[in-house]
């Protein structure tokens, strides 16, 4: 049992708060209680709070002072403060100078080619230099892991956006290209630290892809160039914050 002082006097600090994963708990004290879910508090007592649930761990401090019996106001944002990584302007600007890979399947061109237009128009406007954009081009989807693998590895590159288009025929040929190449992509954004946008479509029909290459469902190289560059400019933040926190 956590014992707290039999008795609070107005102005007096105590805190109190319960493990994650409790969606809501009850300390019950021989004359009060406390409840709490999400922010709501209620709370009551009459001669101060003697005990609390054993499992409770201390968390925040609350302010006693404006409360009364029965009656407990939703704590303020400030007293629940946390930290947030969000990129600063300098951070943007840091990744819009970095260099972009585009690994562009030829299979169904009539498709992919409208996907990498679009993924390149993206990132201009977004402040990437024409320069700085590298576009390679292979065979169909199958390829794209090898060529992606090789830019990434690359100090200059930032990030790949890798598009395709896969589109079923009568046989389950496709599912298997469209799994072993999202898990190969996946894997190499995870062992060299860097984003892999995913742009391989994997649609049912040649109207499906068109809709998603500057259709009515929009472009899905766009989608990937607007995702790259969050996660570039993410991990300039991301760096800059473990450096602060190493010191």
């Amino acid at each position: 049992m956590l014992r707290l002082p039999r008795r609070s006097r107005a102005g007096s600090r105590f805190a109190i708060g319960f493990r994650c994963g409790d969606p809501q708990r009850t300390a019950s004290t021989k004359k009060g209680s406390i409840s709490i879910m999400a922010k709501s508090f209620q709370i009551s007592w009459p001669d101060g709070i003697q005990g609390v649930d054993r499992q409770a761990t201390v968390l925040h401090n609350i302010d006693l002072t404006p409360w009364k019996f029965g009656h407990a106001p939703i704590p303020s944002e400030e007293r629940f403060m946390h930290q947030e990584i969000q990129p600063t302007k300098e951070q943007v600007d840091r990744a819009n100078a970095s260099s972009v890979g585009i690994v562009v399947s030829e299979y169904n061109d009539q498709i992919t080619g409208k996907l990498c237009h679009g993924a390149i128009e993206t990132l201009v406007q977004a402040g990437i230099a024409r320069e700085r954009i590298v576009v390679t081009r292979v065979p169909g989807a199958w390829e794209l892991p090898f060529a992606t693998q090789r830019l990434v590895a690359l100090r200059g590159i930032a990030g790949v956006i890798a598009l395709g288009a896969v589109i079923k025929g009568e046989t389950s040929h496709d599912q298997h290209i469209n799994r072993a190449v999202s898990s190969a992509l996946m894997q190499l954004s995870l062992d060299h630290n860097k984003p892999i946008a995913f742009g391989l479509l994997t649609v049912n029909t040649l109207e499906q892809a068109l809709h998603r290459s500057g259709g009515n469902k929009g472009n899905k190289g766009q989608e990937c160039a607007l995702a790259l560059l969050a996660c570039m400019r993410l991990g300039e933040a991301f760096d800059e914050f473990q450096e602060t926190s190493d010191e």
